[in-house]
This record gives structure tokens, sequence and C-alpha cells, in this order.
């Protein structure tokens, strides 16, 4: 099925996957009394972003209040802090969810970091919006909080120079890295373009929210390998689809519980305002 252009789904008339798909598609329209043509939208702008190809979207930006506490997020609260290796920072946090996240910027370096944060039993998207990303659905959380924390920090149309992710425990993008090198263990990342991991496109969506384009990543930092069975013993925390199953993410990355993943290391990207 294609709508303006974008492909929605494919498949046999009998395909499980299909037929899914309208049971869902059906639902949505009956569920809010939606138009076909809305509902279409939706979903072909989700799948976009789902892919990272939304573009730049005018006014999504400047249309965060800082001021604004969105419906499901009144209890947010932000609290500066200072990092010596990072610069100024803000935590959002919220007192009905464990989710959080910190963010800062060095003004010397001009270097912004997604600090770390926990996002996991937090609403995936902000509603209550002026200007969505999504039409139907709003602005993703980390996204949202994120441009919101750049407005606090007080940063200057276009000052970020590089864009730092640290401490990187995302076991999607791990799998994506022992993909792309064959399993083996290796020290130099040169070779693997992590920007090409589809878990960094949460950060490319907030970087072309706020009017740059990533020009080019490198993996940093002295990270560790441990294996899937290590970090399932340490609690590490899994994609949201999996529903909580190693076993899930196993099948679905090819892995053994032998398999080692690298974790712990730094993204540097760099950027370029473009807006």
């Amino acid at each position: 099925m294609v709508y303006k252009g974008e492909k929605l789904i494919q498949g046999t008339p009998n395909d499980k996957k299909l037929l899914e798909f309208y049971r869902n598609l059906k639902k949505k329209i009956s569920k809010n009394s939606k138009k076909l043509e809305d509902t279409l939208e939706e979903t072909s702008q989700t799948i976009k972003y789902e892919n990272g190809r939304m573009g730049y979207v005018d006014g999504l930006y400047d249309g965060i209040e800082v001021s604004h506490k969105p419906r499901g997020f009144e209890s947010l609260k932000d609290i500066e802090e200072f990092d010596p290796k990072y610069g100024r920072g803000i935590v959002t946090s919220f007192e009905d969810y464990e989710g959080y996240f910190y963010r800062n910027f060095d003004t010397k370096k001009k270097i912004f970091t997604f600090n770390h944060g926990f996002a996991n039993d937090l609403p995936k998207w902000v509603e209550d919006v002026k200007v969505p990303l999504v039409q139907g659905k709003g602005i993703p959380t980390q996204a949202y909080f994120t441009l919101r924390q750049m407005k606090l920090l007080n940063i200057a149309e276009g000052e970020i120079q590089m864009v730092k992710m640290s401490q990187i425990q995302n076991l999607d993008t791990a799998a994506f890295i022992h993909q792309v090198t064959g399993g083996k263990i290796i020290r130099n990342f040169d070779s693997v373009d992590i920007l090409a991991a589809p878990s960094n496109e949460y950060m490319k969506t907030v970087m072309t929210q706020a009017g740059y384009e990533a020009m080019s990543g490198r993996i940093t930092g002295k990270g560790i390998y441990q294996t899937v069975k290590q970090l399932k013993t340490g609690k590490f925390s899994l994609n949201p689809k999996f529903n909580g199953s190693y076993e899930a993410f196993m099948k679905e990355y090819g892995l053994s519980w032998d398999s080692k993943l690298y974790i712990d290391y730094n993204i540097e990207v760099k950027v370029k305002y473009v807006k």
C-alpha cells in the first residue's frame, strides 16, 4: 500500500502483517473517529520518523515554551547541575515516572552532550504541543524535552558544533556494532558508520528540529565488551518492543548468550547549522 509516494506496507493478500496493518488502521479510525485520509497521513509521517526521514518542521522548535508543562508531564522539574567534563547541565525529571533526561552544553568547546537518561517508563509522545512532528501524535518525548533543555541552557542559534552521547548502553546500538564488525573484538572503530545505527535516529531528530545536520560521527572513549548473558545479569534495559525478553532481542539480531557486545563508549557527531 502506497500513500503519497510513501510505502506503508507490502505483502500478499493473506500476509499476516498486511492483515494486522489493516486491522490496526480500522481500529484507529473507529476509536478516534478519524477520517481515512487523516489516519493515513499520521501513519505515513510515523513511518518517516521511524526511518529517520523526517525533515525540519518549521515552527516546531520555536513553539516549545520552557514554562509550559505539557499534559501528562505536569510533575516535571528542572535542576541545574554542572559537570566539570561536559559543562552546565539540566536534569529534567518527573515525580510520576522514573524517567529523566540529563543534557549539558560546554560553552567553550561548543559541545552539546546527551549525558544520560532513562525513558522506558515515560509516554512515548508529548501530545500537548503547538507544532507536532507527526500529525495526531505530537513530538517524541526524548526529542521534546531535549529541545526544551537546549532552550533552558540558553544555547544561541547555530552555536553547537559537536554533539556527544556519553557512556552508551543502548543494546540496539551494541547489536548494530556487533553486526557490522562481524562479531569480532576490535578496538579501532573508524570503519563503523555509527550514524547508520537506527537507535541514533532520536539524536538526529533532535538536531534536525534545532536546525542542524549531522555531518560525521565516530566512536570514542574506552568501552567494554560484555556477553549478552552478563548484560542480562546486569539488568541492562532492552528496547520496549522486546517486552523485556532477551530471547526476542537475540533473535532479532542473530545473537547468542555468549555474543560479546560493546558498551560504555561515547559517540561524537560533528554538526552543521543549516536552518
